[in-house]
């Protein structure tokens, strides 16, 4: 699995909504557009040294190449993030992007889950730690396990070292792109998977834009970010 499809939901205003569709079909994605930025670092071709290096620390992680990346979801998140996270009175309109991308331009989006349950684990009790690890493996696959391993006795600047190297690798993020788990984030937000995508997207990588005027909450399994830490 080299290539995933991914989607990305965006809200604009009304009186551009036909604009920005033909935008994004003719020109893709450039990565400047939007007042959000989120940014990277590039670990992918130093995930092993840095694996088996004494005391990991951030400022081991936090100096590789730095991306300015584009937030993406699955079909549910990217939905959600459409319809109901990013919609406001002045971006009313609702846009469904899908596209495709390499693998290699691609990281596991952490900051409203992942880091969290990383860093925070035992905020609720030190037994915490194998519910926490069965939640990871059944949302990022078992791949994932052994960064989260070393967060049972480490400080924490150690733990989001860690966690740094698991949204760079490869097997995590094709786990966590197949997972069918509903998750409830920080902020309230809800996807199955969230990444960060390496700009731009061109127009041969679009598949469809489209408006979407509804969001029907998920019933099945999912999982509460706030019922794990506290």
């Amino acid at each position: 699995m080299d290539k995933l499809t991914l989607f990305r939901g965006i809200s604009v205003p009304e009186e551009t909504e036909d604009m920005y569709m033909d935008r994004i079909k003719t020109n893709g994605i450039g990565g400047n557009e939007g007042k959000w930025k989120i940014t990277v670092f590039d670990l992918k071709n130093h995930l092993q040294g840095l694996f088996y290096k004494d005391n990991l620390s951030t400022d081991d992680t936090h100096s590789g190449n730095k991306i300015n990346g584009i937030c993406a979801a699955d079909k549910l998140g990217a939905i959600y993030y459409a319809v109901k996270h990013n919609r406001s009175a002045s971006s009313p309109i609702p846009l469904l992007i899908s596209f495709d991308v390499p693998l290699e331009n691609v990281w596991i989006d952490g900051r409203d889950f992942l880091y969290t349950i990383f860093q925070m684990w035992d905020k609720k009790s030190n037994d915490n730690f194998i519910n926490s690890r069965n939640i990871l493996a059944e949302t990022f696959g078992n791949s994932i396990l052994q960064y989260f391993d070393h967060c049972h006795n480490s400080k924490s600047q150690e733990r989001v070292a860690f966690c740094d190297l698991a949204i760079n690798d490869p097997n995590v993020i094709r786990e966590h792109y197949q997972n069918s788990t509903v998750i409830f984030g920080r902020h309230g937000t809800m996807f199955r998977s969230a990444f960060i995508v390496k700009p731009p997207i061109s127009h041969f990588q679009i598949i469809s834009v489209e408006k979407v005027d509804i969001f029907i909450p998920p019933f099945q399994k999912s999982y509460r970010l706030i019922d794990i830490i506290s």
